[in-house]
């Protein structure tokens, strides 16, 4: 069986791959994390990648324009 706190940690990560908004992820979490420091560094690996992902295509655009 999977636990609430299984499902709510998959369901934030998707919010931000999606792209939701920090302060939005703020106004959620408040139940849980009393700072938002402590979401963001819990999801620091969603950013990470994301950010991966987001060179990749800058350097792919580069190299088609150059």
């Amino acid at each position: 069986m999977i636990s609430k706190h299984v499902l709510r940690h998959t369901f934030e990560r998707r919010c931000i791959e999606d792209g939701e908004l920090s302060l939005i992820l703020k106004i959620r979490l408040r139940h849980g994390h009393t700072n938002i420091h402590i979401a963001l560094d819990i999801y620091a690996y969603v950013f990470a990648r994301m950010n991966a992902g987001t060179v990749a295509q800058q350097q792919q655009y580069i190299e088609t324009i150059s």
